[in-house]
């Protein structure tokens, strides 16, 4: 797992642009409980990058046909459900 993120990052630092990466960032540190961390790569991807980040918000595109893997889905199903590792509601972001 570190070195999958250590990836993420590698590739960011070289294509800032790669939504992909910063979202599936954005999953991985939500769900190791670095919220804000997770929203900063969210928010950017969103507010910064042509693509935006409105497909990541269906769950068959990312499945289906970015071909995710089950746990990362599930990541960043649980970002955008706002919930914690656990499943649990964490607070509402500022």
């Amino acid at each position: 797992v570190k070195e999958a993120v250590k990836a993420y990052r590698e590739i960011i630092r070289r294509s800032p642009g790669y939504a992909d990466m910063r979202i599936a960032l954005a999953a991985h540190l939500w769900a190791n409980g670095e919220q804000g961390e997770a929203e900063s790569q969210w928010e950017f991807a969103c507010n910064n990058i042509s693509v935006g980040c409105k497909k990541y918000k269906d769950e068959y595109w990312v499945s289906s046909v970015r071909r995710w893997p089950p746990t990362m889905a599930a990541n960043l199903r649980s970002f955008l459900g706002k919930t914690g590792k656990q499943g649990a509601p964490t607070a509402a972001p500022p």
